[in-house]
């Protein structure tokens, strides 16, 4: 059943992807500069397809294959997601080291995220307003839950999961046959091994 989304959250998330207003001007002045590359790409695993394919339906104007699009939606939808919970970690997380690692999160996806969106306009994927398919539930669960040790734990879990999964999603776009598919991908892989270990390495530290 679809629910109706708040403003609240929309726009967090939306905010999440976008940045700033300067970002939205370069994306647009890029696209006017940037040509066509056609593009394969090998099975990248994600988690929800079925709200992606019904995106890409109406790309039939991108040369890119549909995987190398799918990589796109799902890499923008799990980035504006990770920026949105990271926010809020910034402010209710009480563990010094858990809220540094939220500012970095925050300031290392908004900048993958900014990338992301360039290359999607540039070759002419558009990506849909409801970036992430269950955003209710995740923004609704995030902001009910009280500062604390057991807020720390959760959201330390939940970049691991998080970043675990971003890995495979990019490592299978980094193989792609299009060359700035593979060059945004392979440039994020090391930042997104390094905050899974950095996670994962503090996660020890929370039990």
């Amino acid at each position: 059943m679809k629910t109706t989304k708040s403003p609240l959250i929309r726009g967090a998330l939306m905010g999440a992807l976008l940045g700033s207003n300067v970002f939205v001007a370069s994306v647009f002045a890029q696209a006017s500069t940037t040509g066509d590359s056609r593009a394969t790409t090998s099975g990248t695993q994600v988690r929800d397809d079925r709200a992606t394919n019904n995106d890409l339906k109406n790309d039939k104007a991108s040369r890119l294959s549909w995987g190398d699009k799918r990589f796109l939606n799902k890499a923008a939808k799990s980035g504006a997601e990770e920026v949105a919970v990271s926010r809020i970690a910034q402010e209710r997380a009480t563990n010094p080291q858990v809220k540094a690692m939220a500012r970095k999160i925050v300031s290392d996806h908004e900048r993958l995220n900014s990338d992301l969106m360039s290359l999607a306009v540039a070759q002419q994927v558009t990506l849909p307003d409801n970036l992430a398919q269950k955003d209710d539930k995740l923004m609704s669960k995030w902001q009910k839950k009280e500062a604390g040790a057991d807020f720390d734990k959760e959201y330390v879990k939940q970049m691991v999961r998080d970043h675990e999964d971003a890995i495979e999603l990019f490592g299978g776009a980094a193989k792609s046959e299009d060359p700035q598919v593979a060059a945004l991908a392979a440039k994020a892989l090391p930042k997104l091994q390094e905050h899974f270990t950095h996670a994962k390495e503090l996660e020890k530290t929370l039990r």
